[in-house]
């Protein structure tokens, strides 16, 4: 049995009661071309308008950029009366495709030190079908992350169904209730805001609700966020198709329509580019509440 602090279990618990609930709405800053400065910004604009967690890269550069912009909303959010529910969670992505072969021991090193700086939730981003590659990482994962929640990136643009849904299931026996699918898809340069760029993502989903969770009981209750081209018309779409997730993930989307209310990304925009760019995320929060 894992032993985890007073803090620790309550920043789970609440992880997946949003979840449960269908209202975990991340916002990944884990970009290869994103700014320190953008991380600290972003994630102010995004903790003002409610958003659950923010992902950044598993490098230790971006933790301090993301904190303080995360307790300058607080801090903000307290000044104006607005009613925070809860701080956002900290997720690091890690891609697990730089980790196969001989490169297992800088893993062992990383997640302790992702963790060590804040990381809440480790997600690992998975390109080939390495079976035992695959694995071997998840139980390191396991093995250094203990009490954390787990989550998976998988994408049909990079796996077969088959290796999905084996992918699934060895993650699945290894963390259990402690496991999130994240379902990847094609992102758009321009973030665009249709139809087309989001379906990707919801398809895939819809293949592994009836294929992988109708089947199999036990993995009924595994949340499925959406990702990959995801923008204000996912939820409307999902609902279209009927297809139930958990929590949406926003990429270029959710810098795309910042970035309209800014020329620069900084921290000391005027207020009415703050009050702008607040606004812009509290709309897109809005749409799936």
């Amino acid at each position: 049995m894992v032993k985890i602090d007073a803090i620790q279990s309550e920043r789970l618990s609440l992880s997946k009661y949003l979840l449960e609930k269908s209202r975990f709405y991340k916002i990944d800053l884990a970009s290869t071309n994103i700014t320190e400065e953008e991380v600290e910004f972003l994630s102010f604009i995004y903790t003002m308008a409610g958003f659950s967690a923010f992902d950044i890269a598993a490098q230790t550069k971006f933790f301090k950029p993301l904190q303080l912009g995360i307790n300058k909303a607080i801090k903000r959010a307290k000044q104006e009366n607005i009613a925070l529910s809860h701080r956002p969670f900290v997720i690091v992505s890690i891609f697990n495709d730089s980790y196969l072969n001989n490169n297992s021991t800088q893993l062992e090193k990383l997640i302790p030190n992702c963790i060590e700086f804040g990381a809440e939730i480790i997600e690992l981003h998975i390109g080939k079908a390495d079976e035992i590659g695959i694995i071997k990482n998840l139980n390191l994962i396991k093995k250094y992350a203990k009490g954390h929640i787990i989550s998976i990136s998988l994408s049909r643009f990079t796996l077969s169904n088959t290796a999905l849904f084996e992918i699934i299931n060895s993650a699945a026996s290894i963390f259990q209730d402690r496991l999130i699918i994240e379902v990847d898809s094609f992102e758009r340069r321009d973030g665009a805001d249709d139809f087309n760029t989001t379906l990707q993502a919801i398809s895939t989903a819809d293949i592994i609700n009836k294929q992988i969770k109708l089947n199999k009981p036990n993995y009924t209750k595994i949340p499925i966020l959406l990702a990959g081209g995801t923008n204000s018309l996912t939820m409307k779409l999902a609902k279209q198709c009927d297809v139930d997730f958990n929590g949406v993930t926003f990429r270029r989307y959710g810098r795309k329509i910042i970035s309209l209310c800014n020329q620069e990304v900084n921290i000391t925009c005027t207020k009415y580019n703050i009050k702008e760019s607040i606004k812009a995320a509290i709309d897109l929060f809005n749409q799936f509440n």
